[in-house]
């Protein structure tokens, strides 16, 4: 329940923030998450699938479309989601025990 709550965390605030930067977008955007716990091989894989309008609302209530293909460039997302995923983790002080340690 922890890590998946973190999941969620990292990746509302990393769209959200950047989404805001007047670099992307400069508006706030609304989104969907939906958790999966599986990959394609069954195997247990959680991640989360999410989406996200080509655009948002600015400080004037007025729709900014995204000006690209993708709003927010990959490396930039995965880099940030990244970075406030592991600091959550990090504050959580998890313990693994067994084959998952």
């Amino acid at each position: 329940q922890i890590l998946y709550d973190l999941l969620f965390k990292a990746a509302a605030e990393t769209l959200t923030e950047l989404a805001a930067d007047k670099k992307y977008l400069g508006a706030q955007i609304g989104f969907t998450s939906i958790l999966h716990t599986w990959g394609q091989n069954l195997m247990h894989h959680p991640h989360l699938h999410v989406v996200v309008p080509g655009g948002g609302i600015d400080a004037t209530n007025k729709w900014v479309p995204s000006k690209k293909k993708f709003f927010i460039p990959v490396k930039v997302l995965s880099r940030k989601f990244r970075g406030k995923f592991l600091a959550y983790l990090k504050q959580a002080e998890l313990q693994f025990f067994g084959t998952t340690a």
